[in-house]
């Protein structure tokens, strides 16, 4: 009699699938360098990979490029307030297109306003300065790390 072969424990099959479709990728705005880096090393050890932007205009550039690669962004966090073209600006003209991409926003300037503008947009925001611990939680609840093991197909 042939012995009859058991599938993967479903731990096993949800760890190959989330290796297949890699780490999520996170495009970052930031004009501020030093925050910038800050936040690619705190995002990179929570296990993301992330793009980098210096502003708004750099944001739908790659954001462009991402897409026509295939490759994707699963968040846009950005800075509000950034040279040539602000986050919401950019957010703006990403949504006229009609893309979903979720986006977490960024601000020292958060005033009810902004805040408003970000909601109508769908958009979170998180007022500077923050914890990066609590900048990691909201990511993570947004796009966790280990998509598979949360539901995502």
């Amino acid at each position: 009699m042939k012995a009859l072969a058991t599938p993967e424990p479903r731990s096993a099959l949800l760890d190959l699938a989330s290796e297949a479709m890699g780490r999520p990728r996170i495009l970052l705005a930031e004009d501020d360098e030093e925050l910038r880096l800050v936040l690619t090393e705190v995002l990179e050890e929570a296990g993301y990979e992330v793009e980098l932007a210096e502003d708004g205009r750099e944001l739908l550039r790659r954001l462009a490029e991402s897409f026509v690669s295939g490759e994707g962004v699963d968040l846009v966090l950005s800075d509000v307030r950034m040279p040539g073209m602000t986050g919401l600006d950019a957010l703006e003209a990403l949504r006229d297109e009609d893309w979903v991409t979720p986006v977490l926003f960024m601000t020292a300037f958060g005033d009810a306003a902004t805040h408003e503008e970000a909601r109508r947009l769908g958009a979170w925001v998180l007022d500077k300065p923050f914890d990066v611990d609590e900048l990691v939680d909201i990511v993570t609840g947004i796009v966790p790390p280990a998509r598979y093991d949360q539901g995502w197909r």
